[in-house]
Parts: C-alpha cells; sequence; structure tokens
C-alpha cells in the first residue's frame, strides 16, 4: 500500500506520526528537487532504486499490514505508522542473509530480535 492511502494506525503517537509525516515530506521535497535539478529521467532512476529497497525490506520485514516503509531517524517505520524496524536490525540481516526480521511496534522498539 502507498503512503498516500495510508492512515495514522490506532495506537500510534503523535510523535511518531508527526516523524513520519516528516520523512514522506522530505521524500517528495527530494523526487522534486531531483526532478528540477536532474530532470525526469533521474526522478524515474530514483524512484527504481527505492522500489528496489521497498522490496528487500518487504522480504526482510515485511509491514504486516501491507505499508511501504519510510525512513525515519534510527530506522525505517511503515507507513501507517505502527511498525518500526531498526538499522541496526538491517544492518545486520542484509550482511548476514535475508532472513526475515521482526518488525516491532513502536512501543516494543528497543527489543532484541
Amino acid at each position: 500500500q502507498s503512503a498516500k492511502h495510508a492512515t495514522r494506525d490506532a495506537g500510534v503517537s503523535d510523535k511518531d506520526w508527526q516523524e513520519l509525516q516528516e520523512a514522506i515530506e522530505r521524500e517528495r521535497g527530494w523526487l522534486e528537487r531531483l526532478e528540477r535539478e536532474r530532470g525526469e529521467a533521474a526522478v524515474r532512476e530514483e524512484l527504481h532504486r527505492r522500489e528496489k529497497m521497498q522490496q528487500r525490506l518487504a522480504r526482510i520485514c515485511p509491514c504486516p499490514m501491507g505499508f511501504q516503509w519510510h525512513q525515519v531517524g534510527g530506522g525505517w517505520r511503515c507507513a501507517g505508522g505502527s511498525h518500526f524496524v531498526s538499522d541496526a536490525q538491517l544492518k545486520a540481516q542484509f550482511t548476514v542473509g535475508e532472513g526475515r526480521v521482526r518488525c516491532f511496534p513502536p512501543h516494543e522498539a528497543s527489543v532484541a530480535v
């Protein structure tokens, strides 16, 4: 599911939701700036790169609700806001292999895998 169709999951804190919305806006702003500075082909290339990253994230740590992931401070949060995976968890999976990582709801984000 895309971010524009995501609604705020129940229980997502105002802080986490605001951080997610800011991340989504940064992504949009980056793509707009990229198009202005380097053209449509550069945007297509970037979107392709991001799609590959989303596919890899979905293999390693699929959001239980099927939402896309957005990079936030210290990791990635699903577009609904209720699931989080840290950069450290992903780094461990990228270097060890592509097994599954448990994606934590925000209140469990500090729990070890």
